[in-house]
């Protein structure tokens, strides 16, 4: 395999931004509105009757209640003229969004066969220099990785084949392959979201930037606590913390965090 990208310092403008949180109740209101044109007409297609799709349509919001514990679409963050609400569920609108609440309906019909997979979270490396104690796969760490860039891209277009509309690359530490993710999100097909679950290692604002416009929707970044000692002895790294802070202070309006 290649040698991934190394660290370039280099000034990247990042223009001011309000806050992407949703706080209008007719916005909030005109959102719910079009969740909910979107799902009736994906469910009446399978009914073919107002009232039995209304029907379908209460019983999804409760069991989405009973799951979550929550109203559904109480938070709301608009990004990039999407709005988002939850990590599991991706921006609307969207190919995405359709197609995630196409899945959750067909659950509800026994004579549909295929529901798909909300979101996966794929490991693409071994490979991490930290020392978390959380991990459970030290012995594993850092040996040769065991799967290509080309065998990841096939794994990644069979899931979405079968109907995955999140995808979440993960690890050891996902950015230690770089150039892999940004083959890998230049290759994937439309109507899944993309997400990168990290410790903040290796991220600056020029492969923000480059993971954006590769097609990376967000950017998760673990943060275990508020103390920079407490954090930094969990991880096992002395800069574990800084690495945290840097992307998130820099990169806000480049890409979107959640933590």
């Amino acid at each position: 395999m290649a040698i991934q990208e190394a660290i370039v310092d280099r000034l990247v403008t990042i223009p001011k931004q309000h806050s992407p949180l949703v706080t209008s109740k007719f916005q909030k209101a005109r959102v719910r509105i079009g969740v909910f044109i979107q799902l009736f007409r994906i469910v009446f297609r399978k009914t073919g009757k107002v009232s039995t799709a209304f029907k379908s349509i209460f019983r999804i919001k409760r069991k989405y209640e009973s799951i979550f514990g929550e109203p559904y679409l109480v938070k709301i963050a608009k990004v990039n003229d999407r709005y988002f609400w939850r990590l599991a569920a991706p921006g609307f609108p969207s190919k995405a969004s359709f197609e995630m609440q196409t899945n959750e309906a067909n659950r509800f019909f026994p004579t549909q066969q295929r529901t798909g997979l909300r979101s996966l979270v794929f490991a693409i490396t071994n490979k991490c220099p930290l020392n978390c104690e959380h991990c459970c796969e030290w012995p594993n760490l850092n040996k040769e990785e065991r799967l290509s860039t080309s065998e990841i891209i096939r794994i990644i277009h069979k899931y979405q084949d079968y109907g995955t509309t999140q995808i979440m690359l993960s690890g050891g530490e996902p950015m230690l392959r770089i150039n892999d993710i940004y083959t890998i999100l230049n290759t994937a097909r439309e109507g899944t979201d993309f997400w990168i679950i990290t410790s903040g290692l290796g991220l600056s604002a020029v492969r923000a930037q480059k993971l954006k416009d590769a097609g990376l929707t967000g950017v998760m970044v673990s943060l275990d606590h508020y103390d920079r000692y407490k954090h930094n002895s969990f991880r096992g790294y002395e800069k574990a913390y800084n690495t945290t802070q840097k992307p998130l202070n820099s990169l806000k309006t480049t890409i979107r965090y959640c933590w």
